[in-house]
């Protein structure tokens, strides 16, 4: 419908975010950020357009762009805290975890909490293996927000690695009970049920998991 509305008129930016906003949840990331780059041209840079680009630079790996566009909306607005916050995020994917809390603790000058923020900062702390650091940010996450996506999971998957398998045998479920349907949550719990030998309990994960994914 998008497509038909531009033939016809493709001078619409809001049509175009529109179509951006469509692209990215069908995980077109390319293409969305076209739509955002033509929604720029049309109207001129503003800050919640930069930041929708941004987000689909870092999901198609364009992880400098994402962080020069991020670096834009903070020239048009310094207070708007969004454009550290995914700046976290992709500095953390770089490797470069310093620049990463960098952006944390300027974030939190603007907004005292974000369950985002602390999530990527978690993200960055597991990666430099600083397991508790890590955990008290994803527990911080899920007290300022009890749905957030993956924290539990992510929780999970740090006790696991610790061998925590009663404590990461609960949350996996926690976040099971939230998202049935992820199929390689319920095989990381199929993986830890066979750790500690509870053969057949792992036999049905992995069988769930064909059902949503074969």
């Amino acid at each position: 419908e998008l497509q038909l509305a531009l033939a016809y008129d493709p001078s619409q930016s809001d049509w175009h975010f529109g179509m951006g906003m469509t692209l990215v949840a069908l995980e077109r990331y390319t293409e969305a950020i076209q739509c955002y780059q033509r929604v720029i041209e049309l109207r001129g840079e503003d800050e919640d357009t930069l930041l929708h680009m941004a987000e689909a630079m870092i999901e198609a790996g364009r992880l400098r762009d994402a962080i020069g566009a991020l670096e834009q909306v903070e020239a048009l607005d310094p207070n708007y805290e969004p454009c550290y916050c995914h700046r976290i995020h992709a500095y953390a994917l770089l490797g470069e975890h310093e620049r990463a809390e960098e952006m944390f603790y300027l974030a939190r000058q603007i907004i005292d909490e974000c369950p985002v923020c602390y999530d990527h900062l978690a993200r960055s702390l597991n990666a430099r293996s600083d397991y508790d650091r890590a955990l008290w940010c994803w527990q911080q996450t899920l007290q300022l927000d009890p749905h957030y996506p993956d924290a539990y999971a992510n929780l999970a998957r740090v006790h696991h690695a610790r061998g925590q398998a009663g404590r990461a045998h609960q949350l996996y479920l926690l976040h099971l009970r939230q998202d049935p349907g992820d199929a390689n949550v319920l095989v990381e719990l199929g993986d830890l049920l066979v750790d500690i030998g509870r053969y057949a309990e792992a036999g049905e994960k992995y069988r769930r998991a064909l059902e949503y994914e074969p």
